[in-house]
């Protein structure tokens, strides 16, 4: 609910690995990436998509939701690395990190 998103290990649940402050409000999804195992996507309500690479605190990229609504859901294309899909309430946007930023 306070926009954190916490890496925890699967061996100490108690302990925190890596802490990632970025978004405002509370987050909905987190999605590894399927090519490269460092990096995540994030969703929110603060109507963003934001990219993480793991060891890093801050946000390498940041994605706002044309219509100013909550991303729901976001998920890496299966066979494009560059490409991952969101939704939002009433739309699905297909980002393609090669073609622009």
């Amino acid at each position: 609910d306070d926009g954190w998103i916490h890496r925890c290990s699967t061996i100490y649940n108690e302990k925190y690995l890596e802490s990632y402050q970025g978004h405002t409000h509370s987050i909905y999804k987190v999605h590894w990436s399927p090519f490269v195992d460092k990096l995540f996507l994030s969703t929110s309500a603060d109507w963003t998509v934001r990219i993480w690479m793991v060891g890093y605190e801050k946000t390498s990229v940041t994605f706002s939701s044309a219509e100013a609504k909550p991303v729901l859901d976001a998920i890496w294309s299966p066979k494009f690395p560059t490409i991952f899909f969101a939704l939002s309430e009433e739309t699905i946007t297909i980002w393609d990190l090669h073609q622009s930023m």
